[in-house]
């Protein structure tokens, strides 16, 4: 067998929450009369692993440099499962409120390339990073209830992971960067651990890697559940163009009266409502901690149409620039590109190709060379929001729908190339701010798009006031 070193020692520390996950499973499902052993097995865990809740305090996480595993962002949450500190619920909020404060990516992942890096838009993500931090979400939102972490879990899905992916799902990045114009091998690396390939997409372009009668569609996506209730059988079946749309249909067919949740999102308007079929629309009036609204079905087949409204808002990041979001959706400058392929590389030896048979014909390693502009100021006063003919749920997305041009909808906004310098004579750097950030040319009016649906994009655009 393989032989452990102090690193796997210490990354098992790191990760002690995971096997206490597993024995919380045991522990509720099948304890065999052992649920002691269970529950010491825990503490034995929480003991001899990273006590991340020693670290998530303010002397510790801003007085010390301090490399961070991903998935510390649920530990306190299933440390509390069993120790049932309540305290810890604060501590969960500082861990990810810090973290994506002054290291989160606009694009709800975490700028981090085996250590934490902060807010530089040539910073990179990795792919782990993003799947990791939609669980780390998801699970805090199912284990604490507060629905800034379910805002959190989808910015990632729908942002983060499927920017990093081709449409074909046959490739995929290593590192990812909010300001990417193009990803192709680097002249410099910008990252800690990266080579100059890992933001080019390939096969391995670096490293190879409620209660007892209700139910709460919680992140929300088009999809079919069955499940029993203490009231019996239940079947919900929901169609929807969401995220890139926001109404959602449902068909509910239960044995008995239940009641049915539906989660809000906080940048969801206030006339967002919901109707029941045969019943006049109602306003949504969610839950302040959890953001669930809820909707009270008969027994029967219930048609239940779920609207949200949205607009477009703006995040500020650094140096004077901002992201551009609309519902749970980031939009992008979309820069237009030509791609090379090759056979793909060892990630250790990347001046070498595999053979033809190594891999099926369709894993290829892609270059992606940017064909347009990117350096641009935007002015944000002049975002608008274009949507497609039909909004209805029924709307038939493309697929697959995060290829260049097949997300609906898009923004415009006017902009102005500025002098905007690289970073290692690599990738763009920090903008000029201040009396440095000029037009260099004419205005003219720029398109953003869905984020995941252009690997070329900029995320992160400075801000230029174009009233004149």
């Amino acid at each position: 067998g393989d032989i452990l070193s102090a690193g796997d020692y210490q990354w098992g520390q790191v990760r002690s929450q995971d096997m206490m996950i597993t024995l919380q499973w045991l522990y509720e499902h099948y304890p065999g009369n052992q649920s002691q052993m269970l529950l010491d097995n825990m503490n034995f865990l929480h003991e001899k692993g990273l006590n991340w809740e020693d670290w998530y305090n303010k002397a510790a996480y801003f007085g010390q440099r301090m490399n961070e595993d991903l998935n510390s962002l649920k530990a306190v949450a299933v440390v509390r499962r069993f120790t049932h500190n309540d305290s810890l619920i604060q501590t969960a909020m500082d861990g990810v409120n810090w973290t994506m404060t002054y290291h989160g990516a606009s694009s709800g992942t975490i700028l981090a390339d085996e250590r934490l890096v902060g807010l530089a838009p040539y910073s990179g993500s990795e792919l782990c990073t993003s799947v990791e931090t939609m669980y780390s979400l998801s699970y805090l939102y199912g284990a604490l209830g507060t629905n800034y972490y379910a805002d959190r879990a989808e910015l990632a899905a729908f942002n983060s992971l499927p920017a990093m992916l081709t449409p074909d799902w046959w490739g995929r990045q290593y590192m990812e960067e909010p300001n990417q114009p193009y990803a192709q091998n680097l002249s410099e690396t910008p990252f800690y651990n990266t080579n100059s390939w890992g933001q080019t997409f390939g096969l391995e372009p670096n490293y190879p890697c409620f209660g007892d009668n209700a139910l709460a569609h919680a992140l929300l996506s088009p999809g079919t559940a069955k499940t029993i209730l203490s009231g019996g059988n239940v079947t919900v079946s929901c169609t929807t163009g969401y995220p890139f749309l926001h109404t959602l249909s449902y068909i509910v067919t239960a044995d008995a009266p239940m009641d049915f949740y539906v989660r809000v999102p906080a940048w969801a308007g206030s006339n967002s409502s919901v109707t029941v079929k045969f019943n006049a629309s109602t306003p949504i009036s969610p839950d302040p901690e959890t953001g669930l609204h809820k909707v009270s079905l008969p027994e029967g087949t219930s048609n239940m149409s779920y609207t949200l409204s949205s607009i477009v808002r703006t995040e500020a990041r650094e140096n004077d620039t901002v992201a551009v979001y609309k519902g749970a959706l980031l939009y992008a400058l979309d820069v237009t590109n030509t791609n090379t392929s090759t056979l793909p590389k060892p990630y250790n030896d990347p001046s070498t190709f595999y053979n033809e048979s190594y891999a099926p014909p369709q894993s290829m390693d892609w270059e992606y060379h940017n064909t347009s502009a990117w350096s641009y100021a935007i002015d944000p006063s002049t975002l608008g929001y274009h949507e497609p003919n039909d909004t209805s749920s029924y709307y038939t997305l493309a697929n697959p729908i995060f290829a260049p041009g097949a997300p609906p909808g898009y923004i415009t906004a006017r902009a102005c190339e500025i002098d905007w310098p690289l970073f290692l004579g690599s990738v763009p750097g920090y903008p000029p701010t201040g009396d440095a950030k000029k037009c260099l040319g004419d205005v003219k009016e720029v398109k953003l798009v869905p984020y995941a649906s252009a690997k070329t994009h900029m995320a992160e655009l400075p801000v230029i006031d174009l009233s004149s």
